[in-house]
């Protein structure tokens, strides 16, 4: 349920979401996290080895790339579906049939 809270000039109140505030603190998190380890392999780069990269190593090397592009699709995607059914509410999906209304 959430909680009405007053702002600083006593002239509105502000609704806060306590499961809204942990969906927004889990995302921060994440974002962290990726950046912690996007810091960590720039601080830890290592000299290039000169290896040969055959045809078959870059078509899966492109296809982790793909694959990264659609997971963080598709993770944002449902993030931004469960942040948006918090402010929708449960009176807004359509019935499917045949109402006679």
């Amino acid at each position: 349920m959430p909680i009405a809270r007053k702002n600083k000039f006593n002239e509105r109140t502000e609704i806060v979401n306590p499961m809204m505030k942990a969906a927004i603190a889990q995302s921060l998190n994440v974002v962290r996290v990726a950046l912690g380890v996007s810091l960590l392999s720039i601080a830890l780069h290592l000299p290039s080895a000169h290896a040969y990269l055959d045809p078959g190593t870059m078509g899966m090397a492109l296809q982790v790339v793909v694959a990264a592009v659609a997971g963080g699709f598709l993770f944002f995607k449902n993030g931004f579906y469960k942040i948006k059914g918090l402010f929708a509410g449960k009176g807004t999906q359509k019935s499917i049939g045949n109402d006679k209304t």
